[in-house]
């Protein structure tokens, strides 16, 4: 018996293909796991206005609210409410991915630290949508024990 691991980034050539079509299809080849899966839509920049930009801080525990901030490494802010982050969702772009992390020599650094299409894909699972080109990616070693942090600058119309 064998394992076969593999680490890919599909654009399919339909988009209403999903992970769990993909989890079906693989599945006739025998167990499949997921270590990571995750869908994000991308979208041309240059056909969008998007004239006004917002910084979300995004905290370690699913149960807290998303936080309007004035920028990366700020946590404090304005609790962005229901109706307003589906608008975000909706029309917006997150044009950057800003992350610290604990200490890489400790506890290994994160995938986003050196894969765009990673990162990508933590923004798709917030429901935030990324340019198909271009999506800065800033990930930091902080070098000590705490949690991670990740902050989303929203690109939105005006």
């Amino acid at each position: 018996m064998k394992k076969i691991s593999i680490s890919a980034v599909i654009t399919p050539s339909d988009d209403a293909v999903t992970v769990q079509d993909l989890k079906r299809c693989l599945s006739h080849l025998g167990s499949v796991t997921f270590i990571f899966a995750s869908e994000v839509e991308t979208v041309d920049l240059e056909e969008m206005d998007l004239p006004n930009e917002v910084w979300v801080y995004v905290s370690g525990d699913d149960s807290e609210p998303y936080v309007k901030v004035s920028g990366p490494r700020q946590v404090d802010g304005e609790e962005i409410r229901d109706k307003e982050l589906e608008f975000m969702r909706d029309k917006g772009v997150c044009i950057e991915f800003h992350a610290e992390y604990p200490s890489a020599n400790r506890y290994g650094a994160p995938l986003h630290a050196t894969d765009e299409d990673f990162a990508a894909g933590i923004v798709g699972e917030h429901g935030f949508k990324v340019p198909a080109e271009g999506l800065q990616v800033r990930s930091e070693d902080r070098g000590d024990d705490g949690g991670e942090e990740i902050w989303l600058k929203i690109a939105l119309p005006a």
